[in-house]
């Protein structure tokens, strides 16, 4: 996204109400996952989150591919939104685990999160405006730099 565009207030306004819903997905699918474990049976759950009693079974079915650990993505959200500076985020974010493989088939189904982060995603949040320049050039060096083993 080019500067440019990204200086447009409705631009900004676009990209903040997207990011705040993408969070609160993640937020359900894992309150979803903890009320099946407090053992709230599906109906009960899906009347509390608002989905139906199939979809939470679908969602409870992928079990497998939700993380309870934030994901690069989910950093990068959160300083979208405010939650965090600039700076709180790209500590974060040095210091997870980066690789340039993407990732496994099964980790994009229904969007699922991962405690690693890989080029793909970055570059993902650098093409929807999440990311400045800057940002993103430093985190590919990350990537690089653990791809490579250099220090």
């Amino acid at each position: 996204m080019t500067p440019e565009l990204l200086a447009l207030p409705a631009v900004r306004r676009a990209l903040l109400s997207r990011s705040q819903k993408e969070l609160a997905d993640l937020h359900l699918r894992r309150d979803i996952l903890r009320l099946d474990d407090e053992g709230l049976s599906q109906r009960t759950i899906a009347e509390l989150v608002g989905l139906s009693q199939p979809e939470v079974s679908r969602r409870l079915k992928r079990r497998r591919l939700a993380s309870f650990e934030e994901s690069p993505r989910e950093i990068i959200l959160h300083r979208a939104v405010g939650d965090c500076t600039d700076e709180q985020m790209m500590e974060q974010l040095l210091a997870m685990t980066m690789t340039s493989s993407p990732p496994s088939a099964g980790a994009a189904h229904d969007g699922g999160v991962s405690a690693s982060g890989n080029a793909a995603q970055l570059g993902q949040a650098f093409q929807d405006g999440l990311l400045t320049e800057v940002e993103y050039d430093q985190l590919r060096e990350r990537v690089r730099t653990v791809a490579t083993g250099r220090s």
